[in-house]
C-alpha cells in the first residue's frame, strides 16, 4: 500500500514538473 502511494506521489510530481517545463517552453516561443 505504501509503495502504491509513493508511486502515485512521484507520478504527480512528474506531471507537475512536465507541466512547468511546458509552460516555460511555450513562454519562450
Amino acid at each position: 500500500m505504501s509503495h502504491d502511494v509513493d508511486s502515485h506521489a512521484d507520478l504527480h510530481q512528474f506531471k507537475v514538473l512536465c507541466g512547468t517545463i511546458s509552460k516555460r517552453f511555450n513562454a519562450r516561443l
